[in-house]
């Protein structure tokens, strides 16, 4: 029985370990979030300090260029949405349409308008639901740049801080500089082939 019961007990602690990870899961990403835009933007920082920039001004800099891009970004994710929807009822005669003229007399244009006005009916009852985690997203984000801030802040004497820890500390900073370093060799293919790809969608399109 007591066997049972600690049996028991470590489920019951697996499944509370587990319900919190996955209740934190938005938390972690946006603490991971800043943690990558820290090792991307860092170096900039530092290159604007080695051209003479006083180290506040730097990274106040670097802070509010990350800032005006993720808020364009965002706003340009919500516009977008905004006018797909605004634009949902001219896509009904745009599809009659088309459809007719690919099957003409074979399809009966108002059964066909129909079934095409509740589709895009069902697609506007989720643009909402969109709106609304696109505004959960925001969220999050304003909690991902301050932790940003603050490792931006912060993270300029961690070196220093570690170095005079001891060789062990010493130890631990050299394979996060190995780690940093790879994470941005990472971002940097991540992002030409994002550019690629977008360049390659847009002259398509």
């Amino acid at each position: 029985m007591p066997h049972m019961t600690h049996l028991l007990l470590v489920l019951a602690l697996i499944a509370v370990i587990v319900a919190g990870f996955h209740a934190a899961a938005p938390f972690m990403s946006a603490f991971i979030l800043a943690v990558v835009l820290a090792q991307v933007m860092t170096p900039l920082a530092e290159t604007l300090e080695r051209r003479g920039w006083p180290s506040g001004v730097a990274l106040a800099a670097v802070f509010l260029l990350t800032l005006i891009v993720g808020i364009g970004a965002l706003v340009f994710v919500i516009v977008s949405l905004s006018e797909f929807v605004a634009d949902l009822p001219s896509y009904v005669d745009q599809l009659t349409g088309t459809v007719q003229g690919a099957a003409p007399g074979l399809v009966n244009s108002s059964l066909l308008a129909n079934l095409l006005s509740n589709l895009i009916g069902a697609i506007a009852q989720l643009v909402p639901t969109l709106l609304s985690a696109l505004g959960e997203l925001a969220g999050l984000a304003v909690l991902s740049f301050l932790v940003f801030a603050f490792m931006l802040w912060e993270g300029r004497g961690l070196p220093a801080r570690l170095t005079s820890a001891g060789p062990q500390a010493t130890s631990v900073l050299q394979r996060a500089y190995v780690y940093n370093v790879e994470v941005r060799h990472f971002m940097t293919i991540t992002a030409a082939l994002g550019a690629l790809m977008g360049g390659v969608m847009a002259v398509f399109l």
